[in-house]
């Protein structure tokens, strides 16, 4: 009996450990910088990560000459284009090794990578729409559920990202006070259990944290004297939060989650 008490405490603090590592570090710092090289826009409105070549691509909101550029793992800039299309939110896709844009009103655009994972202007298209209740909304993609999630008061409205066909629906726990100083355009999505999806307190400079069922999970604190808007300059690639400064023109990457 004495036994099987030990190996139960055990395995609960091995759980216990296990969950802990995962969860978000609850006061990262700035380690990523991806800064644009060329001109135009002033909202930078996503970040993703090409886990095929390691590749971080960023782009600037509001007009399809504006920049989409690509980064290497350490934030260098290795190549400069344009989004191709009024982009909103972006997203890798591994499946097709692609490109992808929700635009303003909910256009969808794909853009396939060469090998380099450079953007091929040639295969550039329209391949359909999300019926999206907030016309500036900046998709968040989830791969393991193959869906965008798209943030839209305190619902996140969850879509196949093949179909573009609503799935379902999620109630974030927010009160009405944190309701009204979140950042109205952006949420994002992790893919890490208990904690799938984060919206940005944007006067508290928090990152508010929900499970898969809308219950708040955690909070990770960003520093007190980063830019912050209510709208865009907010998102997250590879384990890391990103936020914008209109400024200096960069994304700066805190890594939230170890590798």
């Amino acid at each position: 009996m004495k036994n099987s008490l030990l190996l139960l405490l055990f395995s609960f603090g091995l759980l216990h450990s296990l969950l802990a590592q995962k969860a978000p570090i609850s006061n990262p710092n700035a380690s990523l910088e991806l800064r644009f090289k060329n001109s135009g826009g002033t909202n930078g409105s996503a970040v993703c990560y090409n886990s095929k070549n390691k590749l971080y691509y960023a782009v600037i909101a509001g007009n399809a000459a504006f920049p989409m550029e690509t980064f290497d793992s350490k934030g260098n800039a290795i190549y400069q284009s344009e989004a191709y299309y009024d982009s909103r939110g972006m997203w890798y896709n591994a499946n097709n090794n692609s490109l992808n844009y929700n635009g303003y009103g909910g256009g969808v655009y794909t853009i396939s990578l060469d090998e380099k994972g450079f953007p091929d202007k040639s295969t550039g298209r329209r391949n359909g729409s999300i019926d999206q209740k907030n016309s500036q909304s900046v998709a968040g993609y989830d791969s393991k559920k193959n869906e965008l999630v798209l943030l839209y008061g305190n619902i996140l409205m969850c879509y196949n990202s093949d179909t573009y066909v609503l799935n379902r629906e999620i109630t974030l726990d927010l009160n009405r006070e944190e309701l009204e100083s979140i950042n109205y355009t952006t949420v994002i999505a992790t893919g890490k259990t208990n904690y799938e999806y984060g919206v940005l307190d944007y006067e508290k400079r928090q990152v508010l944290f929900f499970n898969d069922s809308g219950k708040h999970t955690a909070v990770v604190n960003l520093p007190s004297n980063i830019a912050t808007n209510e709208g865009f300059w907010f998102s997250y690639a590879n384990g890391y939060v990103f936020t914008y400064s209109t400024k200096t023109r960069s994304w700066t990457g805190y890594r939230i989650f170890k590798k």
